[in-house]
């Protein structure tokens, strides 16, 4: 049986080096000019669904692989995870230690 952790990452810096520490963490980038609608988005979407993803590891190797970029703020990237079972998307917030209040549960963070 698989647990799974979707992730998805807003990234507003448009920054080559985001870019490939985003790649580096086995993440994918939407095409942004292949959306719905008439516009394209005015930011980066990247996707990834993760089998037993120890979430607080890859939220700490994220803010660290960001913190070796100089001049980007960490407001300018916004990470959502959802749970193989839930309905809703939850913010997780780099700026600070936790997920945004009731967000996943213990029951989805798998360690191995």
């Amino acid at each position: 049986m698989s647990t799974v952790i979707n992730i998805m990452i807003l990234d507003n810096t448009f920054d080559e080096r985001v870019y490939r520490v985003l790649r580096k963490l086995k993440l994918t980038v939407a095409n942004i000019e292949s959306v719905g609608g008439n516009k394209c988005l005015e930011n980066n979407l990247w996707l990834g669904a993760f089998n037993y993803l120890d979430l607080d590891k890859f939220k700490e190797e994220l803010k660290y692989c960001l913190e070796e970029i100089t001049k980007i703020d960490k407001e300018d990237i916004q990470v959502f995870v959802k749970g193989q079972n839930e309905t809703r998307w939850k913010e997780v917030d780099l700026c600070s230690s936790h997920i945004q209040e009731g967000a996943m549960t213990g029951r989805f963070i798998v360690k191995k």
